[in-house]
């Protein structure tokens, strides 16, 4: 248990003592207790009016043996019984990603996380949001069409050459999301236990929108990989480090 102690004063006095109020002066009605002020009033070589600022907060006091008046802050009857943080505004502006100068259509790419860490994969293109899409070939080591980020790969200095071939206009970001209306089956307390029951949680294959596109893919990539000799074996291995081995000393 920890000690518990009672203050001498009231929690108001408190508040006015530590000087909290003065972080809640505005600075641009003429609140001469911010530094902002005091920094120009020593800076300006201007005499300054004594009048004090149009606020009932605000009040005079004499100075003693009749030298003139001081601004006073009275305070405020209320107070904060926390201490909140002000929120700041931030404008936020969106550019277009720029791409490593190594990730050219073509390239070979490892992947280093997700699902397929370590498959080897080819560079098709890049989607206006800055992802990367790549194929395995599906035929070669399963990797389906799918979206990569530049930060998840490394690029390395093998490749295909791609010809006049461009990524279709077809395959975007909206491809690949899940579509918003798919909702999943609630199940009952039967269901759950009932035994003889399958469980239909798997995906469909043939329900992929991205199906016809894997096997046009797969039907261009697969033969100009087959051309090239070891490369196909070198797609098929995936990329993993042994005891010794060191990624940033290797040449990929």
């Amino acid at each position: 248990m920890g000690r518990t102690f009672v203050s001498e004063v009231s929690k108001s006095q408190s508040y006015k003592r530590k000087g909290l109020w003065k972080n809640k002066l505005p600075t641009k009605t003429g609140n001469p207790l911010s530094k902002k002020n005091k920094r120009s009033n020593k800076k300006s070589k201007r005499p300054q009016s004594a009048a004090p600022p149009t606020s009932k907060k605000w009040g005079t006091i004499e100075k003693p043996l009749g030298k003139g008046t001081v601004n006073v802050y009275k305070g405020s009857k209320w107070y904060p019984t926390e201490r909140t943080s002000r929120k700041i505004g931030r404008k936020r502006t969106f550019s277009e990603t720029k791409l490593r100068k190594s990730l050219v259509p073509g390239t070979i790419l490892i992947s280093v996380q997700g699902k397929f860490a370590g498959k080897r994969v080819v560079l098709l293109g890049s989607l206006p949001s800055g992802m990367l899409v790549v194929s395995g070939p599906f035929k070669l080591n399963g990797v389906p069409l799918r979206r990569m980020h530049p930060k998840r790969v490394i690029a390395s200095s093998t490749k295909i050459d791609l010809g006049e071939w461009t990524l279709p206009t077809d395959i975007s970001d909206a491809l690949f999301r899940k579509p918003k209306n798919q909702k999943k089956e609630k199940k009952s307390a039967a269901d759950f236990f009932d035994k003889n029951k399958k469980k239909s949680d798997k995906k469909d294959i043939s329900e992929d929108r991205r199906l016809p596109y894997i096997k046009e893919i797969d039907d261009f990539l697969v033969p100009k990989i087959k051309a090239v000799e070891h490369l196909e074996q070198y797609i098929r291995t995936p990329f993993a480090l042994r005891n010794g081995q060191y990624p940033h000393l290797m040449k990929f």
